[in-house]
């Protein structure tokens, strides 16, 4: 892998391939860099993976078990469909409700580890039990590391057509534990000191998998040090751009305007009101710009009808 990760392909990662290459590209991701920068949109708290018995309606819950019936329902007299899929842990039933979504009916098979997180509540029908009405799911799949998705705070990312959340996942996970290492960090340390920022590695692994004592509603505000330190960097590289361009000014060659010669004057003259001094003012600063040898960048400002315009205008007479 080459040391920097902006130029090596997502392609090449474990897991990916060309298909879900051209996936990840529909999300802007072509390379590995590109992927570290790619932030969960949210997080959800599965560190505690309840049994159903102990559910409590009202509350968000994860709960994992075996899928052990499915059907659809359709509602007499409203175009309504219902997909149901009832779930058993060993210790209850839970029933989790899908409206107008019977193409769910193909994703499940009896006998499936399933994840659902979503709200319980009351069985609205029987008035006994659990249900969840539109859950978030995953088919937990053998041969993976449950510890990706399971037990943990697990974060979630946008995806697109042909890309499942668990996928985006254990794509992610793959690429933070290859990957990490080579990432190089080159803000200059004095400034993280200053700022008391995390280094750069450390924050791409917290920022997608954070540990088990990190707080979930920080993480889901984007305000963990971690996400602060990629928000610094974010800004500190556009200061710098601005920096350069400012700087580059002053090496770059351009158009030196002559002093004021009798057409300015003459313009001026013909006004049927007085300059102010700061309309002065500020017509000598950029009447100074003009005449340097290097281009000028400069911006007005100022409230309505504090004579935005006539300075303009004199600029333009001048040049």
């Amino acid at each position: 892998m080459p040391k920097d990760l902006s130029e090596f392909p997502i392609q090449y990662i474990k897991g990916v391939g060309p298909i879900r290459a051209k996936l990840l590209e529909r999300l802007g991701i072509k390379t590995v860099r590109e992927s570290l920068l790619y932030l969960p949109c949210r997080y959800e708290d599965r560190r505690n993976i309840k049994k159903i018995y102990d559910l409590i309606p009202g509350n968000h819950e994860a709960v994992s078990g075996k899928v052990v019936s499915s059907g659809i329902k359709k509602l007499p007299g409203r175009n309504l469909t219902i997909f149901e899929l009832v779930l058993n842990d060993g210790s209850a039933l839970l029933t989790a409700k899908w409206f107008n979504q019977a193409y769910l009916k193909k994703a499940f098979q009896i006998g499936d580890d399933l994840l659902l997180y979503g709200t319980v509540k009351r069985d609205s029908y029987r008035g006994i039990g659990f249900e969840m009405g539109n859950p978030e799911y995953e088919i937990l799949t053998d041969g993976e590391d449950p510890g990706i998705h399971l037990n943990r705070i697990v974060p979630v990312y946008r995806v697109t057509k042909g890309l499942s959340a668990r996928q985006m996942r254990s794509i992610m996970f793959q690429i933070v534990t290859t990957c990490i290492e080579e990432v190089r960090d080159v803000m200059p340390v004095e400034i993280l000191k200053r700022h008391s920022l995390p280094g750069l590695s450390e924050s791409f692994e917290q920022v997608h998998f954070p540990g088990p004592n990190s707080d979930l509603e920080i993480l889901n505000r984007g305000e963990s040090d971690f996400h602060r330190r990629l928000s610094f960097d974010e800004l500190f590289v556009l200061e710098l751009g601005l920096a350069v361009i400012k700087k580059r000014n002053t090496f770059e060659s351009g158009i030196s305007f002559l002093p004021d010669g009798p057409l300015v004057k003459k313009f001026i003259g013909m006004l049927p009101f007085r300059l102010t001094s700061a309309q002065q003012r500020v017509f000598g600063d950029i009447a100074r710009d003009m005449e340097s040898r290097h281009p000028m960048n400069r911006l007005v400002q100022g409230d309505v009808g504090c004579g935005k315009t006539i300075v303009a205008l004199m600029a333009m007479v001048k040049a």
